[in-house]
């Protein structure tokens, strides 16, 4: 148990900054249970390594040098990240032939990582800050020192091409943790199955206990499992950079050790908790990475949760062992896929098996044995039934937790494992009860049906905005890009984030890709009941929500942007006008058409563009603000020009490519 404190405390000062409130009040109670259970001494220790890692955590490496030597500690398609002495550096570099373990030289200009991340898609830069990378270098050239005689990437190519491109995608997931696209892997990442069959590693200890059994038929039990972690040692090899590998092969390693060397006096508790010490002390970003925490804590949770139900028959046991390290991971579900699933839980026990021998027929190919039609057969009734499960899967759509739910969540959580432990059941089915009728609440659309809201949504180089009045739904264009399907990485996360189930009325202003692009994915992967573009449906009205486009006009010149809606409507005493891409000439056809528009918050055409937005036109409307979306771009957007308009007329400037998603939100009883 003294281990585990230790750990805790490691672990908590390093990610103490990280989420400061949780992880403060985290500690306070662990060293008052620490003063409860040990001496002063051990108390002090707890401290003192909690203190010393919280100052750690402050440090951040950034030394200016000419040239840039040091070992490739991952490599990627079209990044490597360097350990260059004790610093670690972000490389842009595409199609690269860089190989974990060379060692290189750098030249280049050395600045903070710069990554433009667009609404609810995957911010890379926070995910290498959480790996204790800050900087990037933009390189100029690179010499090979060392090259790793042993080229990992291309053996692992060349394995994955004996299967079709679909058994490509999921084995490359399985085995190698590689973001690998197709059919079967999407429809894991919809049935939240993706970590299941990435990061469990689950299927490296059935391969073990297997190739134990063999060759236990002919070497003593101790050789025999010697034998079978140095026959798995090639896949190792290509793996062990995963966190989950290293982390199941210390582990084997460290109880082979307990049981020969010290005959089993380390019990399996302080084996975890040394272990991730170990892991700490080498890495303390890893206390910031989804894939430590997991790892290290459900196999510790499981070991608290098996002392609570020591005495349950086995079968009972096992479910309620089962639903409780759900209940653990229910926090972490919704923040990778902004949901849940009920039948999360049954989709994991199924899939479990099928993916540990998908997993052992495939490690048997790479080590040389041809089951490669074996593996495409399974690989493919796996995705039929992926496909199968998909069509019943119900979900709820939910936020991340705030850091203070996760701190209540967590902490109801522990007390109710410790009150079934000291067999205080009537006091833990209570809470236990709370707990479960404060989830609900915050699972509900209740908030929904009593507010309203406008969000110009952060969509990059492009314009979406979302209305909702209470449970009615608008979305003004859709936004889209030519790298990256902007409807699956940004609008229906955001959706799902705002417990929005289905979508009233999808409107694009005009055809162009960065208003409309994303259209046809939103239609395919979210429930759209009607689409309208064409100026002959307005005035629109939706449950006391009116929207009147202002451009009727017919240009004579027939451009693209000529056509753009403009669109008006009143939410909550508030005036929006959306302008589209409606250049100066509309603007002037508006303003002789029409006397007074009422206008309080104004989006601003063509991203800012000088092709739109006069000062008259800003004279005309006295906007209170001004929303400008935009993104990274090589127009110029927004224009100098446009934003010396807004300044001399008072306007508040709001730009997504600053701020994110602008959201305007209002109580409506």
């Amino acid at each position: 148990m003294k281990l585990l404190f230790l750990f805790l405390s490691i672990f908590l000062g390093f990610s103490l900054f990280s989420s400061p409130i949780g992880f403060g009040i985290t500690f306070v109670i662990l060293i008052i249970c620490s003063i409860k259970r040990f001496k002063a001494k051990f108390t002090i220790l707890c401290l003192l390594l909690f203190t010393v890692f919280t100052l750690l955590s402050l440090i951040k490496l950034n030394v200016i040098r000419d040239c840039y030597q040091g070992v490739v500690i991952e490599a990627k398609e079209n990044y490597a990240i360097l350990l260059c002495r004790f610093e670690r550096i972000y490389l842009p570099i595409k199609e690269n032939n860089i190989e974990i373990g060379d060692i290189i030289n750098v030249t280049g200009t050395k600045s903070d990582l710069n990554f433009i991340t667009i609404q609810s898609q995957f911010d890379f830069s926070h995910y290498l800050n959480n790996k204790g990378i800050f900087n990037q270098l933009n390189v100029d050239t690179i010499n090979t020192i060392f090259k790793n005689p042993i080229r990992l990437k291309q053996i692992r190519m060349d394995f994955l091409n004996h299967f079709d491109e679909n058994t490509k995608s999921l084995i490359g997931s399985i085995l190698f943790s590689e973001g690998e696209t197709g059919e079967a892997t999407e429809l894991m990442s919809q049935l939240h199955l993706s970590r299941l069959a990435t990061v469990s590693g689950v299927y490296i200890y059935a391969f073990l206990k297997m190739l134990n059994g063999l060759y236990s038929r002919k070497f003593s039990e101790k050789n025999s499992k010697i034998l079978a972690l140095i026959t798995l040692s090639p896949y190792l090899i290509f793996t062990f950079n995963k966190l989950s590998i290293k982390r199941i092969v210390f582990l084997y390693i460290f109880r082979l050790i307990n049981e020969y060397k010290f005959n089993k006096k380390i019990d399996n508790l302080s084996i975890i908790s040394i272990i991730a010490i170990i892991f700490l002390l080498l890495d303390p970003y890893l206390s910031r990475q989804d894939s430590f925490i997991l790892g290290f804590f459900i196999p510790i949770v499981s070991h608290f949760i098996n002392q609570a139900f020591r005495k349950k028959k086995k079968t009972k046991k096992y479910i309620l062992s089962s639903l409780l390290i759900y209940v653990f991971y229910i926090p972490f579900e919704i923040k990778f896929f902004n949901e849940i699933s009920p039948l999360s839980i049954v989709f994991q026990t199924i899939y479990s098996p099928i993916f540990i021998l998908l997993a052992l027929f495939s490690l048997l190919c790479f080590i040389k044995i041809p089951l490669y039609p074996v593996v495409n057969t399974l690989a493919k009734g796996c995705t039929n039934l992926l496909g199968w499960c998909n069509k019943i899967n119900p979900k709820l759509f939910i936020p991340p937790f705030p850091d203070w739910l996760t701190l209540i969540y967590y902490l109801l959580f522990a007390l109710c494992l410790v009150l079934i432990t000291i067999k205080l059941l009537p006091i833990s089915r209570f809470i236990f009860v709370i707990s479960i009728c404060l989830s609900i609440i915050y699972v509900l659309p209740i908030q929904n049906f009593v507010t309203a809201e406008v969000d110009f949504i952060n969509v990059g180089q492009g314009d979406s905005c979302l209305i909702r009045y209470k449970t009615t739904t608008i979305l003004i264009d859709t936004g889209g890009s030519l790298y990256l399907d902007v409807a699956k990485d940004s609008l229906i996360p955001y959706l799902k984030s705002k417990r929005i189930y289905n979508i009233d009325c999808v409107i694009t202003t005009h055809d162009d890709n960065d208003h409309k692009g994303a259209l046809e994915s939103l239609c395919s992967n979210f429930n759209v009941k009607e689409y309208i573009n064409d100026i002959g449906n307005f005035p629109l009205s939706f449950n006391n929500l009116t929207l009147i486009n202002y451009n009727n006009f017919v240009s004579e010149w027939k451009e693209e942007n000529d056509t753009s809606l403009v669109i008006g409507f009143a939410l909550c005493d508030t005036n929006f006008l959306i302008m589209g891409d409606a250049p100066k000439k509309i603007e002037n056809l508006i303003m002789k058409e029409f006397d007074y528009i009422p206008c309080d918050v104004l989006k601003i055409g063509h991203h800012g563009s000088n092709t739109s937005t006069s000062d008259k036109f800003i004279k005309y409307l006295k906007p209170q603000d001004a929303v400008i979306s935009v993104g990274k771009n090589k127009y110029g957007h927004p224009d100098s020009s446009v934003i010396g308009i807004l300044k001399n007329n008072n306007v508040t400037i709001k730009r997504t490519d600053k701020i994110g998603t602008i959201i305007y939100s209002y109580y409506c009883f």
